[in-house]
């Protein structure tokens, strides 16, 4: 017998959580904690979504600047291999509904004046279907 209050003062009976409740309160959830639930819920869906709608911004932006790069590279090592410029165009296969526009100044330069070589301001705009634009802005020595 006194084995069992002892049990009972440190808390170590075997009573189940529920033997002890009404049966009122063991029954299951109130409605105020299921609300409270949806609302954290919704909450954290929104959230959720909101940073996947930004990350497929994000990426759709990355992947633009990555193929704009390297198309505006292409089309200035055409002009310093010596292809004329055309002013613009579009690309064709897996780059197609993106366009280009190239516009080529002369610059006044101290070094130009005693030799063949010019110098140049090349100026290149990449755009896509979505109107995206890369413009890229460069100063090169060509030949005339």
């Amino acid at each position: 017998m006194m084995w069992s209050s002892m049990r009972d003062i440190w808390g170590l009976s075997r009573k189940t959580p529920r033997e002890g409740m009404p049966q009122r309160m063991a029954s299951g959830f109130t409605l105020l904690e299921i609300m409270v639930a949806l609302g954290i819920l919704a909450i954290v869906l929104t959230a959720v979504l909101r940073m996947h709608s930004q990350t497929l911004f994000v990426d759709r932006q990355a992947k633009f600047n990555t193929i704009a790069v390297l198309l505006a590279q292409e089309k200035l090592a055409q002009i310093e291999g010596g292809i004329p410029a055309v002013e613009s165009g579009v690309f064709e296969k897996e780059f197609s509904g993106y366009s280009w526009q190239i516009l080529v100044e002369d610059v006044a330069s101290n070094l130009s004046e005693h030799s063949r070589w010019r110098l140049k301001k090349i100026d290149i705009l990449i755009r896509n279907p979505d109107e995206d634009q890369f413009a890229l802005r460069t100063y090169r020595y060509l030949l005339p």
